[in-house]
């Protein structure tokens, strides 16, 4: 028997404009996939529904969230599946609700933030810290990967917001 305090979580990311209905931009569900602006605006609506307010900049990236722990917080998990919402690396179309938020520098080197950690699925993030392989981003938030082999792959994040 499921417990009363057991219900099914749905990521939608969407535009505020969207939910005014002063225009009709798409939402995206977790894992890339889009859902029409009136779907969205009805899922908005639904007695019970929780949303969460993600900042973004006048560009519509998202604003950096960090912490001083290990872990991050859940603002900042919440976050980066908004932003990439699969597995970053090239290819792989795992939601990024079902991967690990992984660091890119490694903690504590590098800090728990928005702009040092993404989301790789079990295989992958176990691929990123095996012997031989790098990773970086670029300023312009190109995702790099390198393997053992010397083959580079690229990504770019999905970035939800427009």
């Amino acid at each position: 028997m499921v417990g009363a305090f057991a219900r099914p979580v749905i990521n939608v990311t969407v535009p505020i404009t969207t939910l005014m209905g002063w225009d009709d931009t798409p939402a995206m569900l977790s894992g890339d996939h889009p859902i029409p602006a009136d779907l969205a605006r009805e899922i908005a609506l639904q007695p019970g529904a929780t949303w969460y307010r993600l900042l973004t900049d006048e560009a519509g990236r998202f604003v950096e969230l960090s912490t001083v722990s290990y872990q991050p917080t859940d603002p900042i998990w919440r976050s980066d599946v908004a932003k990439d919402r699969t597995c970053v690396w090239p290819g792989c179309c795992r939601p990024a609700t079902e991967c690990h938020i992984d660091h890119l520098v490694p903690f504590p080197e590098g800090e728990t933030s928005t702009t040092n950690t993404w989301p790789l699925c079990p295989k992958h993030h176990r691929t990123k810290h095996a012997e031989g392989y790098e990773c970086w981003v670029d300023e312009d938030g190109t995702y790099w990967f390198r393997t053992r082999h010397g083959v580079t792959l690229t990504g770019r994040p999905s970035e939800a917001v427009a």
